[in-house]
């Protein structure tokens, strides 16, 4: 689930209207919303050429899902670009580590 994010300064149409949307819907909205400009669209595309398997994101544990802290545009790159490979997390509220 991911937290609401919106750059109101450059696009009034938020990239993430509410709080719990699921990753794979708002990697659907990124070209659409960013018309592929703009801060945002600039750090999504920033992590194109990355070499994801040395990514990680941070995550909470919460309400038997999984909320994302920290690492936004990364994710929403991995999506959006299609990698193939695991993103290591740090997940608070969870006794062991994991990978999504």
């Amino acid at each position: 689930m991911l937290p609401d994010h919106r750059h109101p300064a450059e696009n009034p149409d938020a990239l993430i209207p509410k709080p719990g949307l699921i990753v794979q819907a708002a990697a659907a909205r990124v070209q659409e919303v960013t018309l592929e400009m703009g801060l945002c669209w600039d750090n999504i595309n920033s992590h194109k050429g990355r070499d994801f398997s040395q990514v990680h994101i941070f995550l909470q544990y919460e309400n038997g899902g999984l909320l994302n802290l920290d690492g936004l545009h990364r994710l929403l790159a991995w999506a959006v670009f299609e990698k193939n490979v695991k993103i290591a997390a740090y997940i608070i509220g969870m006794s062991s580590p994991t990978s999504v």
